[in-house]
């Protein structure tokens, strides 16, 4: 962009087709074909990934117990929904709570079914969407782009961010909304 002295005008100059910016990068073109031994490489980089994702996420499970008030509320009201055996009600000390949707709470309840009542089976649901997230950022930027390393930088990017990679270990709603929204 250039900025002439004195005016308030500016004028964009477009790069030529042959910059090397350019090389590769034209979303416009439909997503090229990609060859075997190509996809092989990446795919490699993607399960290699998708591993050091996994062992981020899912071995700090156990390390602390519930952090804050929201992480206890809502295993708290997983475990009611659990004890009580009323799936369809949200309750809080035994009241009736309407305040939260319940899709987050019964993937609660039902890591507790499958591995008890535990800090670690609370945040189980949060951390296995937050993998997921990393997985669906993957696709997704692959879907948009046709660019492989795009995809595979914007999937190591998401897991090596810290705020994402602590949300996705805590039993709230947050991580698991961020993977419904795309």
């Amino acid at each position: 962009m250039e900025i002439s002295e004195g005016t308030n005008t500016a004028s964009v100059t477009r790069p030529s087709e042959n910059s090397p910016f350019l090389q590769g990068q034209k979303l416009d073109e439909p997503t090229k074909r990609i060859h075997k031994s190509e996809f092989r490489t990446h795919g490699l980089r993607f399960l290699t990934l998708a591993l050091l994702s996994a062992l981020l996420l899912f071995p700090s499970l156990r390390r602390q117990g519930l952090a804050g008030y929201d992480d206890a509320v809502y295993a708290h009201e997983g475990k009611e929904m659990v004890r009580t055996g009323d799936w369809w009600n949200i309750r809080f000390n035994g009241n009736l709570n309407f305040e939260y949707p319940p899709l987050f709470l019964w993937l609660e309840a039902s890591s507790f079914k499958l591995f008890g009542v535990n800090d670690a089976a609370a945040k189980f649901p949060s951390a296995l969407l937050g993998f997921g997230t990393i997985l669906v950022v993957y696709f997704l930027t692959f879907e948009l782009t046709g660019q492989l390393w795009l995809s595979l930088f914007a999937m190591l990017v998401l897991s090596s961010t810290q705020f994402f990679l602590k949300n996705a270990t805590h039993a709230m709603t947050d991580v698991p909304f961020t993977f419904f929204l795309p």
